[in-house]
């Protein structure tokens, strides 16, 4: 039966945009990337639901990449049994392939872009300035947040007991009964959670994880955890996709062990043993919300600019040329999948 998974590759983060680009493909095997280029109102979310739903209707499981500024839109998509992706290559996504197993091609979405839009060029400049600046504002809250979540998180570290995060560690190993499989695994890194123009977004819920394994850490204690717990997994030959927090763009708040078929997520209980700092926490954590909906607010800003330099492009833009890429590109895909 088809299924879908709905992910974050990108976000808004307290260390201003972050991407995980590098991380759609499955690095373990073999794959491709295409990358769209071309300006915004182009096609390239239309032409990536196009592909997602084509496959999907083979019976075949698609990864979407939802773009974590505009829900509307998105950043990539995956057929996970060809490790094959399509994916938005347009700033801020511009990224390097790191994986030698993964080979990529442009796909020029630009040529059929028709020549009046040039006649708008100044209005565009202005419309993408104030869709920055609007960025910028977002980014000085998130900065913000992200200083009081690291003095939660480091008040939380100085006070854990000694050899807190081995035991604790070593009981959830027991309890998933993992074995060692002797190969090295490999780790992806991607967002559940996004701050968007609608505020938080968490895609958890549209995932259908099937076994799910709650534990009980302290919210600032979590990415200790399961930073050590992925490091144990990966050397014992389970691969992982790793869910990191938008606030703080290197700590974890969820795993997902494919082999095993397992999501561990967290019900982020206060830790009983600071409480000393219960109250400093509280206040933070008040502040925190406060700031991520300032940000939340103003990325919704930068989106209103967005659309309208996309409302040019899409006035001048060729949708007949966009779906013969579109339709090529698929037939490449299926080419390159019966290929392997």
């Amino acid at each position: 039966m088809k299924k879908e998974k709905n992910y974050f590759a990108s976000a808004n983060t307290g260390k201003n945009f972050v991407n995980y680009f590098n991380y759609i493909n499955q690095e373990s095997k073999k794959g491709f990337q295409y990358i769209l280029k071309g300006g915004p109102g182009t096609g390239k979310s239309t032409l990536m639901k196009k592909v997602g739903q084509y496959f999907l209707d083979k019976d075949l499981d698609v990864e979407y990449f939802w773009c974590s500024s505009d829900t509307d839109s998105l950043d990539g998509v995956r057929i996970p049994e060809y490790n094959i992706s399509v994916i938005d290559g347009t700033a801020p996504h511009s990224f390097d392939a790191s994986f030698p197993s993964i080979k990529q091609k442009i796909v020029d979405l630009g040529e059929y872009i028709g020549d009046d839009v040039k006649h708008f060029e100044e209005t565009i400049f202005d419309e993408l300035e104030k869709k920055q600046i609007y960025f910028d504002i977002a980014y000085s809250y998130l900065n913000s947040a992200l200083n009081i979540y690291q003095i939660n998180k480091n008040v939380l570290k100085k006070n854990m007991p000694k050899n807190y995060i081995f035991n604790k560690i070593n009981k959830l190993i027991n309890k998933l009964n993992i074995k060692n499989n002797k190969n090295q695994g490999n780790d992806r890194k991607l967002f559940l959670k996004a701050f968007s123009n609608e505020g938080i977004l968490n895609l958890e819920n549209l995932n259908n994880f099937n076994s799910i394994l709650e534990t009980n850490f302290d919210i600032y204690e979590c990415p200790i955890l399961l930073e050590n717990l992925v490091e144990k997994l990966n050397k014992l030959g389970y691969d992982t996709i790793s869910f990191f927090n938008p606030i703080d763009p290197e700590s974890r708040e969820s795993i997902f062990i494919p082999k095993i078929n397992i999501y561990i997520k967290n019900n982020y209980l206060i830790n009983k043993k600071i409480n000393n700092f219960n109250k400093l926490i509280e206040k933070n954590n008040y502040l925190i919300n406060n700031l991520t909906q300032f940000a939340g607010e103003n990325i919704n800003n930068a989106k209103l600019h967005h659309k309208k330099v996309e409302e040019f492009y899409i006035k001048n833009m060729s949708f007949d040329g966009l779906n013969l890429i579109t339709n090529n590109l698929i037939k490449r895909i299926e080419n390159m999948a019966n290929y392997k």
